[in-house]
């Protein structure tokens, strides 16, 4: 099974020209500190001016990023004065990593320090990561049980349209509420009026009084 990285993303929304304001995932970047890449030829100069050449094959960090690997020559550390202060005692050579996404993750970096990147982090915290939180932690999809992207896509799409309804419902509800509780009111004020006038004109006039208790006869028969 080909691994799926997640950096690759950076490249698919440079591709779509979007502008980004992602945090970079931890270890996602990788490289070493002191350690200067040459991109021309691909390779990484040490502190002690010391080539790490690659093997030019792509592998799983087994973190699900996609790196390069760089390795120094065993003759190169072996008396380096650096030695300790780069390897462990046991190890014999040096290796640094970087994802086959460098440029993109490195552009992504540099966008995460600027004042519009705070800018749209609050923003974000403020609408986009709720709706995470409540699909993750109230609508069961921490998890999704579905084979192929296809019906995971279909799984989040219900969810998200679950979650739009139960959103529009709140909003309406409210509006909904105070048409019907001023209705009810609206009622109970018109009945109680009804009622006065009725009683008003039974103590005022005995012929009302004795239509009314006739009234009363032919409905309940008493």
């Amino acid at each position: 099974m080909q691994p799926i990285a997640a950096e690759k993303n950076y490249q698919y929304l440079e591709q779509q020209n979007i502008t980004a304001y992602i945090p970079l995932l931890g270890g996602a970047l990788s490289g070493s500190e002191g350690f200067m890449y040459d991109e021309q030829n691909d390779w990484y100069i040490c502190q002690n001016n010391k080539i790490l050449k690659g093997s030019g094959r792509v592998v799983d960090d087994g973190r699900g990023h996609l790196v390069k690997k760089y390795f120094s020559l065993q003759s190169d550390c072996k008396n380096c004065p650096l030695r300790k202060t780069c390897i462990s005692d046991k190890a014999k050579t040096k290796k640094v990593q970087h994802s086959i996404y460098k440029a993109e993750l490195e552009r992504a970096k540099a966008r995460q320090q600027t004042v519009k990147a705070r800018v749209m982090k609050r923003k974000g915290s403020s609408t986009v990561e709720p709706v995470w939180g409540t699909l993750i932690n109230f609508t069961g999809m921490k998890r999704l049980n579905a084979r192929g992207i296809k019906a995971a896509n279909k799984m989040l799409l219900l969810a998200a349209t679950v979650y739009n309804l139960k959103k529009w419902l709140r909003y309406n509800a409210p509006k909904t509420a105070i048409k019907a509780m001023a209705l009810i009111k609206a009622n109970k004020a018109a009945g109680f009026d009804f009622l006065k006038i009725i009683v008003q004109r039974l103590v005022l006039s005995p012929i009302a009084a004795l239509k009314f208790s006739v009234c009363k006869m032919c409905f309940t028969g008493k």
